[in-house]
């Protein structure tokens, strides 16, 4: 292998947060980098939305507006503020949100067909570095909308998308957040509050409170193969308000999947990240999770995803015998509970990552024990790397 290709390899993955966070999808999980904190956008932003021009001028744009305005007032009581506005975006626009008809750019290879015409609509969001700059929404071109069922579908969708592009995933119990849009007018029920909440925090504290599960490991480790944890509900609202409901429903660890043999999770919940190792055969998602698999796949190995996450199933919830009015997610009615991760030899224990609603925590967990030759190949590329940028300087100050 030639020097620069050699030096090339070590720096992309030692900077790799440098090249993925140019893009995110909107998602729950971020790809690529040890970050486990859902992308949300910041309070007290203003996001611009654009409706491109209906190309076959049918009056679509009208309808995905419509659609998308439904967000205002259940965001303003969160603190961010939508406009929307049919055209495009002018250039350099910030806090950017762009609707456009068919995905001649879209590049998520599970969502390729929305141009045949199998797939109606799909949300991504990209961000840079910290910070949300801009969201991308794509319909299908082709949309019919010659009755009042077929304009209501279209706003359902419109309105859908930015569910994504907000941060949020498909819900199966949700209305708005469910994947599967109705040709009939629909309103927020109380799981899509759930989980707005979840990243925004709940209305009756102006967008300031998250509900969060505070977690922490109780018990195992690398010498037992098994490491458990302790998760509390904490509401954000400080008394109990059955008009502005909370909940934990996502839960991520920074543990490398490849570590992963299995888990033992609370009824209700599945892993959305096999443990071990995937494959695109066996990608292990619920439907929830389809509108952000990404291009390159989650699963190609010059990018492999670097923690797991766990999510509420209404499926699995139904299997696991609860109640369908059951919430098997962290409320104030299922207050704590338990996740055990179980683990192959060859780690140890250091600090990792922990989300589960509000900011970011950090508990004990297992980390693979690093190859002599990984390690010392990573020193080179770090030392070689900065001797490179210091002769880039050095020289630019000579000029």
């Amino acid at each position: 292998m030639k020097k620069s290709s050699f030096l090339f390899a070590v720096l992309l993955a030692a900077f790799s947060f440098l090249i993925w966070n140019n893009e995110a999808h909107a998602t729950p999980l971020t790809y690529g980098d040890q970050i486990v904190k859902p992308l949300t956008w910041p309070k007290n932003s203003t996001l611009n939305v654009y409706i491109q021009k209906d190309p076959k001028e049918k009056g679509r744009d009208q309808l995905v507006k419509e659609g998308v305005e439904r967000w205002k007032a259940t965001m303003a009581a969160r603190m961010i503020t939508i406009n929307v506005t049919i055209g495009d975006p002018p250039a350099g626009t910030e806090n950017e949100v762009h609707y456009k008809w068919e995905a001649e750019d879209f590049r998520f290879d599970n969502l390729r067909k929305l141009r045949l015409g199998e797939f109606d609509g799909a949300g991504v969001a990209g961000y840079s570095r910290e910070r949300l700059l801009i969201g991308k929404a794509f319909i299908h071109r082709d949309l019919p909308s010659e009755n009042d069922a077929q304009k209501e579908y279209i706003r359902n969708l419109g309105e859908h998308e930015m569910t994504h592009i907000l941060g949020m995933a498909d819900d199966g119990n949700g209305s708005v957040t469910n994947h599967t849009q109705p040709n009939t007018a629909r309103a927020l029920n109380e799981q899509d509050t759930k989980e707005i909440n979840l990243l925004y925090g709940t209305a009756d504290t102006g967008g300031d409170n998250k509900p969060q599960g505070m977690g922490a490991k109780i018990g195992g480790g690398a010498s037992d193969g098994f490491y458990k944890y302790h998760f509390v509900f904490q509401p954000g609202n400080p008394l109990v308000d059955p008009t502005d409901p909370e909940h934990v429903s996502l839960i991520n660890l920074g543990i490398d999947p490849s570590i992963v043999i299995g888990a033992d999770l609370p009824p209700g919940w599945i892993s959305l990240i096999n443990p071990g190792v995937p494959s695109p055969s066996d990608p292990f998602f619920d439907g929830y999770m389809e509108d952000g698999v990404g291009d390159p796949s989650v699963w190609d190995p010059l990018n492999p995803i670097s923690y797991i996450a766990f999510r509420t199933s209404p499926e699995k919830a139904l299997q696991d015998g609860l109640s369908p009015s059951f919430d098997p997610a962290l409320t104030l009615d299922n207050s704590s509970f338990d996740i055990t991760v179980f683990t192959k030899p060859g780690v140890i224990d250091q600090p990792i990552s922990l989300w589960a609603g509000g900011e970011l925590q950090f508990a004990e967990g297992p980390v693979l024990v690093p190859e002599p030759s990984s390690l010392f190949l990573l020193i080179f590329g770090l030392a070689g790397f900065l001797m490179w940028n210091f002769r880039i300087s050095f020289v630019g100050r000579g000029q």
